[in-house]
């Protein structure tokens, strides 16, 4: 609860924080990783050049429309003036290093070219990126959680987060390439805000005599599809302008609605006609 006080002066409680605690208690974290059986050899191809295999979240892992509201990634690298798998002491340039994060929607920088400044050759570190981070890289690279350099990981909070993701790396100079060895991306997710309606489609117009049945068993009914209910609510109402005697037209406007309150609506076009002659009785014929 939270203690307030009203413009008259009296103190109440009110309930104000079960909006988030309904927030956090729907939020799931999933974590998903790549890695090279060896080490994936970068050297010289430029500024986050090359796109590392994708990992992929999908609707095993959030609910359809589900959204970010955290993201951090882990990679596991080096820089050698050798090659990835005989490595050097000499200089290794890691001013050359850039790193990227990528979504369906969203990229951040996480190491721009010049983030680092150090040059001696290191083994393998594991470096998190996470926007709750005090500092960002810097110098000779270091294991670590560092915040993104050139980047913000909260742009990505409120994008799907349902799709590939992957990791582009690259290296400006070719003698002292960059190893990478995995990567692994984490996301917390939230149910996004369903606004999108059902896709109805209505049965076909059609022509009854009046003296059959327009209930939709014969004359037809509306189906409707939605990205997150599997079954959205079906209704009708109908609109009758009476014609010449048994002639009518109806009007049926179905409706279909979803479990967030998104409806959407469709007509269909009922024609009553009387196209069938009365059966005349004449009387006997007389003399």
């Amino acid at each position: 609860m939270i203690k307030t006080t009203s413009f008259g002066g009296t103190t109440k409680y009110v309930l104000l924080l079960f909006l988030l605690f309904t927030s956090l208690a729907q939020a799931q974290t999933v974590t998903k990783t790549w890695n090279d059986p060896g080490s994936v050899s970068v050297d010289g191809n430029g500024v986050y050049a090359l796109a590392l295999p994708a990992v992929s979240f999908t609707g095993a892992d959030f609910a359809t429309g589900s959204v970010i509201s955290d993201i951090n990634v882990t990679i596991v690298w080096a820089k050698t003036d050798g090659t990835c798998t005989a490595p050097g002491t000499g200089n290794s340039f890691h001013g050359e290093t850039s790193m990227r994060l990528d979504g369906p929607s969203v990229q951040e920088p996480l190491v721009p070219p010049g983030t680092y400044t150090g040059t001696a050759s290191i083994p393998a570190v594991t470096t998190t990126f996470d926007q709750a981070a005090g500092v960002a890289p810097s110098g000779t690279p270091a294991s670590g959680t560092f915040l993104p350099a050139g980047g913000n990981l909260d742009n990505f909070n409120g994008s799907t987060a349902l799709g590939n993701f992957t990791v582009s790396v690259g290296d400006n100079g070719a003698g002292d390439p960059l190893c990478i060895d995995s990567y692994q991306i984490t996301i917390t997710a939230v149910p996004g805000v369903d606004t999108t309606p059902p896709v109805i489609t209505c049965p076909a117009d059609t022509t009854v005599e009046c003296d059959a049945s327009t209930d939709p068993v014969d004359t037809g009914s509306a189906t409707a599809t939605d990205d997150t209910d599997p079954s959205p609510v079906i209704t009708f109402v109908d609109a009758v302008v009476a014609g010449t005697g048994n002639n009518s037209v109806i009007t049926r406007t179905w409706t279909a609605t979803d479990a967030n309150g998104n409806a959407s609506n469709c007509d269909q076009i009922i024609t009553v006609v009387d196209t069938t002659a009365p059966v005349i009785t004449c009387p006997a014929d007389t003399t």
